[in-house]
Parts: C-alpha cells; structure tokens; sequence
C-alpha cells in the first residue's frame, strides 16, 4: 500500500468543559479559525485527515499550532485551564 489516510478530530475530557454549551460551541468554533489561521484546515465537524503523504514535520507542525490554539482560547476564558 502506497498512500493511507485516516479521519483526526479533537477529543474534550470531562473537566475540560466550560460552564454552559454556548461558550463551548463558541470555543469549538474558535479552535477551527485559530488553525485554520495557522494554515490547519479541518472538516465541519472539528476534524481533519491525515495520511502517508503528511511527514512527521507537518504532524508536529498541527499538533503545535492546536497546543497553542487551546491555550490561547484558554487565556481568553474559552476554556478552563486544566
């Protein structure tokens, strides 16, 4: 097999869930501006795809850009610092 994808998408633990559904809608929504800002697009429903052609460059480039992107939402009261 020479090319092989598969479907990504952010996981929220329990404790990491504001106060009401609004501000949580809101910060889903702010997580997918601030990557795609960062040059991360991902599908309507908060994921993206990966695949064989993506390097481990491009892995650690998305995985920072989303690190950074919760911790400026975090500093922005979006979600709570955990």
């Amino acid at each position: 097999m020479t090319q092989f994808g598969s479907f990504f998408g952010p996981i929220l633990l329990e404790d990491a869930f504001p106060a009401d559904v609004a501000t949580l809608m809101m910060g889903i929504n702010l997580i997918r501006y601030h990557l795609f800002d960062r040059g991360v697009l991902l599908r309507g429903e908060g994921g993206g795809f990966l695949s064989t052609s993506h390097t481990d460059e491009d892995i650690n480039y998305i995985v920072q850009a989303m690190k950074d992107s919760i911790n400026e939402l975090q500093t922005a009261g979006f979600f709570p610092q955990i």
